[in-house]
């Protein structure tokens, strides 16, 4: 099948005229060029001639600049309506399914973002927070098993600094190179060659301020731009001197006067650029423009997304990956049309987490730890429709629909953190780490908790530690902790087990693991060894480990539970991005709500 419905870029002042039960809304607006603004039944538009309307990470001397952006309409989003779509089904008997194996020849068991920069011979990956190289020829001879070119240093090192899990990747045009963040919010940069550097460190927010949390980073023009969905903010600074000063925020004001960041952006999931300014993909598959005018449209496009987890651009076109539906699918503003793009229906697949198109206009896709291949004009009769669109939740080896099934809430009353850095895989500048449980803050919730919470055993188990006997940090150990753990650039597993605090775990077989960290006290009869039951409280919400232990110079840290859950030697999150991260918890804990928004 043909793709249609094909984006246009154009300036376009234009006037919407709606009639709704005899009343006439007029709503005249004017955007500048995000997405296609084409002739339908109810909007008129002007013709332009086709340009490339999102040249993100192609531009090579755009530079977006600073705007002051009002919030976007309450109705962003309108009801999706059931509609037959237009995809091109990829299947075995149209692609082929590579297994990814990293250098050392060992499989990967996550694979999450994948990026073709322009003109290149080969595509990057990111799997297991790891970067590696696929030489795009080497795809013309298929195999089960593709292992990936060693591109990292062999000791994970970039000037004494190392990698922290990678977890996205973005590609200036303008000076040939490739930009990696990793989960500690450091931004690397690779030349195509095999030169790497480090392009800057993060910066730590005063006291009592909470740091800037980076979920997606982009480039254009010899600049760095990161997405902050904590702060609803994007910041950016040069990569060549990027040390000469913190990052400059795009959007001006304070998050305190209720004028700080650009609207929406505590929802977005993904930051490209373009010419014009920037644009993020949201969670709920909208798409929104921050041009340097008066207004941030959040335009609703022909994507049924359920779970959208990246924004691709290519020749002109703006392209959102659909995880659960496991589509690749071409955006639009018409949303009466059928959705056009690839939808991907290889047996036992997870989650589709991103795609790209290469030179010669093959579809290359990851999911689960797998690279899908799809040559331009292969015939998709015989593959067969999804009868299902609910994807298997396989990770690290494990179906975790199986081995997660009927965990408990460890608090009752509690709902989800709805801010990233309380999940699994956000940063912690203050120990330069990452973050490998979930946080349970009182405005999680109703009514609050604080010190003598109790907190439950998420399933039947065994426990294998319990801190009878524990000693509790001073405020000179926490200092030299974090010291140390700033000068090494990571926290070594000995400051994570000592900032842990009074620490339960519990073996719930089947290779999973819960812990619980920064304990008050434990439960009654919980030791080594000892039996525990779903629900049973294993001890109480506390503030130990924590700098406020020791000193009421950090009293601005709330007591809250951190609880990690940890299949074999993964914890949950580990090589996935924190929307995915996000949205798995939902389905580990589908009866609890998300938290509203903190700003």
């Amino acid at each position: 099948m043909r793709l249609n419905g094909a984006l246009r870029s154009m300036l376009v002042p234009f006037a919407l005229t709606l009639l709704v039960g005899g009343v006439l809304i007029v709503v005249a607006f004017a955007l500048t060029g995000l997405l296609p603004l084409p002739a339908v039944a109810g909007l008129v538009a002007r013709p332009a001639p086709r340009e490339a309307i999102v040249e993100a990470e192609n531009t090579g001397n755009a530079v977006p600049q600073p705007v002051n952006a009002s919030p976007p309409t309450a109705s962003a989003t309108a009801t999706r309506a059931p509609r037959i779509d237009d995809f091109t089904l990829v299947c075995a008997a149209n692609a082929h399914r590579l297994a990814l194996a990293h250098p050392d020849g060992s499989l990967a068991t996550t694979a999450s973002r994948l990026l073709v920069p322009p003109e290149s011979a080969d595509a990057y990956v990111l799997a297991d927070g790891r970067l590696a190289r696929v030489p795009l020829e080497a795809l013309d001879q298929p195999t089960d098993v593709f292992v990936m070119v060693q591109t990292e240093p062999l000791d994970r090192l970039v000037n004494n600094v190392p990698f922290q899990e990678l977890v996205d990747l973005a590609y200036d045009r303008s000076s040939g190179t490739l930009l990696a963040l990793d989960k500690s919010g450091r931004v690397f940069r690779y030349t195509p060659g095999g030169q790497w550097g480090l392009v800057r460190y993060p910066e730590m927010a005063p006291d009592g301020e909470a740091d800037p949390g980076y979920l997606a980073i982009s480039a254009a023009g010899g600049s760095v731009y990161l997405l902050d969905a904590d702060l609803n903010q994007v910041w950016r600074f040069p990569i060549e001197g990027a040390d000469n000063g913190p990052p400059a925020p795009v959007f001006p004001g304070s998050r305190f006067d209720g004028a700080f960041g650009g609207p929406g952006l505590e929802a977005g999931v993904d930051l490209l650029t373009d010419r014009e300014g920037l644009v993020a993909l949201y969670t709920d598959g909208t798409i929104g423009r921050y041009d340097g005018g008066e207004s941030a449209p959040r335009l609703e496009l022909a994507v049924e997304a359920d779970l959208p987890l990246s924004l691709v651009a290519h020749e002109g076109q703006a392209y959102v990956v659909d995880g659960l539906r496991r589509a690749f699918i071409l955006a639009d503003t018409d949303t009466s049309k059928p959705q056009t793009g690839y939808q991907f229906v290889f047996p036992e697949m997870g989650l589709v987490r991103d795609a790209a198109f290469d030179e010669a206009g093959r579809v290359l896709a990851l999911a689960d730890s797998t690279l899908l291949v799809h040559a331009p004009g292969e015939s998709d009769e015989a593959c067969d429709p999804p009868d299902d669109l609910t994807a298997p939740s396989f990770y690290y080896g494990a179906d975790l629909t199986d081995v997660l099934a009927d965990f408990r809430y460890p608090i009752d009353n509690a709902l989800l953190p709805s801010v990233p850095r309380a999940y699994p895989g956000a940063r912690r500048l203050y120990r330069a780490g990452v973050h490998r449980g979930l946080d349970i803050h009182p405005w999680d919730v109703p009514g609050g908790i604080d010190i003598g919470e109790p907190i439950h055993a998420m399933q039947d188990g065994v426990v294998t530690r319990a801190d009878v006997n524990y000693t509790p940090v001073s405020e000179a150990e926490f200092a030299i902790l974090t010291e140390q753990a700033l000068a090494l650039n990571i926290s070594l597993p000995s400051t994570l087990d000592r900032i842990g605090g009074r620490q339960v775990a519990i073996d719930h077989g089947n290779g999973v693991t819960t812990r619980y960290m920064h304990l008050d006290s434990l439960g009654d009869g919980i030791a080594l060894g000892a039996e525990v039951k779903r629900g049973q409280v294993i001890g109480t919400v506390g503030v130990s480990g924590t700098g406020r232990e020791g000193s009421v110079n950090y009293a601005y840290v709330a007591a809250h539970a951190h609880v990690e859950i940890w299949i074999g030697d993964h914890y949950l999150g580990q090589g996935l991005t924190l929307r995915e991260t996000m949205w798995l918890l939902q389905q580990v804990f589908p009866a609890v709500d998300v938290a509203p928004p903190l700003f």
